[in-house]
Parts: C-alpha cells; structure tokens; sequence
C-alpha cells in the first residue's frame, strides 16, 4: 500500500465556479457606467454648466476694474456685480443638485456592486468558507469601494479637471503667454509624477489590502472571543494585537498618502 497526494486547481477556477472567471475591474467599470448612462449624463450636463459658469468669472473681474472703477461708472459697477452675484448663485444651484445626482450614484453603484459579489459568493462551494477569514471577505466587500469611487467620483473628477484646464489653458494664453507657459510645465509635471508612481501605488494597494484584511480579523476575533479572553485572561494581549494591526494599516496609509 502507499499513498497518493492529489492536488485540484483552488475555488477561484472557472470550473469551481460554473465556469465563468471573474470580469477585470475595467470591464466592471464599463458595465456600471453603461447601467448607469443616465445619472452620469445628468451628471456631466451639471458639470458642463458649472465650467461655463466659471470661465465667465475672471472676464467679469476684469471688467469691475477696466469698467467700474477706472471709468467712475457706478451704474455699470453695479450691473457687473449684480452679474456676479448671479453667477455665484447658479454655481451653488448646480453644485447642490450635483452633490445629491453623486450621492444617488454612490449609492445605486454600491448597491449594484456588492450584491454582485455576495451573489457570487453564494455560488461557490462549502470548502471556500473553510480556508477563508471573515475579516477577508469584509475588507473584500469594503474594497469594491475603490471602484465605486473611481466610477463616481475619480472619473467624472477627471473629466471636470481636464475640460476646466483646456478652458482655463485658454484663457491664460489670451491673457498672457509665460502663465500659460507655467501652467501648461505644471500639468506636465503632475502626469509624469503620475506615471512614474503608478507601480508603486500597485504595491501599496495590495499591503493596504493585506493590513485590512489583518485588522477586520483581529477585531472580529477580539468582539467574538471576548468571554474566552476574559476566561483566559489575555485581554490585555488581545487588544495589544488590535493595536498592532491598527498601526502597521496606519503606515500603509501614509505609504499611500506620500505618493497622492
């Protein structure tokens, strides 16, 4: 007699799981936005009057000193503040419907997103639970935050930013040709620094992830397993532990934040 080892591909195979891998993060991305076209137009149309509204601004500016002041016209001083001043209101106007059309997305994404994942976790099979944490899956589910984000916020952020600098771009060319000159070194300079640190991000992504993960689980254990602490007497060096994980997350996150 002797004795066999077999060994299987893990739970995350497509032939464990119905067949079907798990779509990229772009594809997800794209599926959400195509879902969702409606809200994100809605929100672009508030974007675009926004940019439109501001670019109004610094011509009115210059038309209080060339016009009100320089000319003693008080009259047209004012219709020139009164136009500000109703420029100002209409901004508020659309940020305010903005923040709430943004709200309602986080929230449809979000929903959209995590009742995807824990579809798909109720389809795997029993031996996955067995050799997974609970504080994986939760820094799992906390994670598909990212994305949610990026779809919400990153990503019409980005679109709002590189429309008002061709706007703006504009502007400082017609008015002068050296702050253009500045202003276009400073953007360039913002996108090399965003190339040049986007492997870095990678990896510390993936330890915010793992420190996460680490400090989910500590803390279930610790909240679960209080009355045996307390039997045992190792509260002390339960909360120890807490503290542990709660700060090498915390090191991560400043890892993160340097390269922000």
């Amino acid at each position: 007699r002797g004795i066999i080892l077999l060994v299987s591909k893990g739970d995350f195979d497509g032939k464990r799981t119905g067949g079907h891998r798990a779509p990229s993060t772009f594809k997800q991305i794209q599926g959400q936005v195509r879902n969702n076209r409606g809200i994100f137009l809605k929100l672009a149309a508030c974007m675009a009057f926004l940019i439109a509204l501001q670019s109004v601004m610094p011509y009115l500016t210059k038309s209080v000193i060339d016009v009100g002041v320089n000319t003693g016209d008080r009259s047209q001083l004012l219709l020139i503040l009164l136009s500000q001043a109703a420029i100002l209101l209409g901004m508020m106007t659309f940020r305010m419907f903005n923040s709430r059309l943004s709200l309602y997305a986080n929230t449809h994404v979000n929903i959209s997103i995590v009742s995807g994942f824990l579809e798909k976790l109720t389809k795997l099979p029993m031996s996955f639970f067995e050799n997974q944490m609970c504080g994986d899956m939760i820094e799992r589910i906390h994670d598909h935050s990212k994305i949610e984000d990026f779809i919400v916020n990153q990503l019409v952020g980005m679109l709002h930013a590189v429309v008002s600098a061709l706007v703006y771009g504009v502007l400082l060319f017609s008015y002068d040709y050296m702050c253009f000159l500045c202003f276009l070194t400073g953007g360039i300079l913002t996108f090399l620094w965003s190339c040049f640190t986007i492997e870095k991000k990678k990896v510390v992504n993936h330890e915010l992830f793992k420190q996460g993960v680490a400090n989910n689980s500590v803390t279930y254990q610790l909240i679960t397993g209080m009355q045996e602490a307390k039997l045992q007497g190792s509260t002390k060096r339960r909360c120890e532990e807490w503290c542990t994980t709660k700060r090498k997350y915390y090191k991560a996150l400043m890892s993160s934040l340097s390269l922000s």
